[in-house]
């Protein structure tokens, strides 16, 4: 009888899944093992969204690192765990319409070939055939510390999963080199963070690792570029918030609010705006209502350090400038 129903509550899971319908079986019943309103909120390995029960317990079973498995009838959300749930004890609490379960509690034959895997436990077993496997890497193990540099990112099951991206502070006077992403040969790239030398004695400020130089003569955007290049520098890149912030936060305090010529525009194409290192915008900061690329003659930018904001300019005016060198 379990058989047949584990099929039948399959095959509705299916149906249930293209109508977008409550993901559960008729009768839940005949799983007299589900530990039924149960949660957990710890020991996180993965999360799956948008799939049945049935297909939440083989997701543990295709990984040897999951003891069992949590599933939302209503919105078909599965969490994996990596203990049982007599080891997690008093973590488990009340949540409707959510069941708990260990792995053992189902049959081994849901995983189909892969019932009897060997893969690691940073590998997914996957079917690649009715009765053929192979073995995936998934996760990567802990991400190892970084001499000089703090983690600005809290350990969870995300952090590492294929493809994620972590991201470190790196100590004063040091700046990142390379990323450190989990590939997906689950081991993690290269990161590392590396004494540089700002030349403070010339005019140059350090700023959360970012080396600086205001220069209040002002210039074109053509010859604020031209004269950033002379001393091996580009004008200033903003291309996070956080870089954005200390930078008008210094310029503003410091020297006073005013416009500073940065190195992003949209010269080649109107309305691609590109940094002086050839990358594309992720982040922007503009003031409300721009760019405005007004009678179609501003495709440079400028930073309005009062109000953190950016504001699109005409490239021939002269104002004042930010150079920034790569350490």
């Amino acid at each position: 009888m379990k058989t047949v129903v584990l099929v039948l509550c399959f095959s509705l899971n299916v149906l249930l899944l293209v109508s977008g319908s409550v993901r559960t079986c008729a009768n839940l019943d005949y799983f007299s093992f589900l530990r039924r309103n149960r949660d957990l909120n710890a020991f996180i390995l993965d999360i799956i969204e948008n799939i049945g029960i049935v297909e939440c317990a083989t997701e543990c079973k295709l990984r040897n690192k999951c003891k069992s498995s949590s599933f939302q009838h209503s919105s078909g959300k599965c969490k994996l765990f990596g203990i049982t749930i007599q080891q997690a004890g008093n973590s488990v609490v009340t949540q409707t319409g959510t069941d708990m379960s260990d792995e053992l509690d189902w049959p081994s034959r849901i995983a189909g070939p892969c019932e009897k895997h060997s893969c690691s436990i940073y590998e997914v077993c996957k079917p690649t055939s009715r009765y053929s496997k192979k073995c995936v890497k998934a996760y990567c193990p802990s991400p190892p510390t970084v001499n000089d540099g703090q983690p600005a990112f809290t350990t969870t099951y995300q952090t590492k999963k294929v493809g994620s991206k972590l991201s470190y502070s790196c100590d004063f006077n040091f700046h990142p080199v390379g990323n450190r992403t989990c590939l997906p040969d689950g081991t993690w790239s290269n990161f590392k963070c590396v004494f540089g030398h700002c030349p403070i004695d010339d005019g140059y400020i350090l700023l959360q690792n970012v080396c600086i130089k205001e220069d209040s003569d002002k210039k074109r955007v053509d010859e604020a570029r031209a004269k950033c290049n002379q001393s091996g520098d580009r004008l200033v890149v903003l291309d996070t918030e956080k870089k954005n912030e200390f930078v008008s936060v210094y310029v503003d305090r410091t020297i006073g609010p005013a416009w500073y010529i940065i190195g992003l525009s949209d010269v080649q194409t109107e309305g691609a705006f590109v940094w002086e290192d050839g990358s594309v915008v992720t982040f922007s900061k503009w003031r409300p209502g721009e760019p405005n690329d007004l009678r179609g003659k501003e495709d440079c930018v400028v930073l309005k350090s009062q109000i953190k904001s950016w504001v699109d300019i005409r490239c021939t005016l002269s104002l004042k400038y930010i150079c920034e060198k790569l350490l």
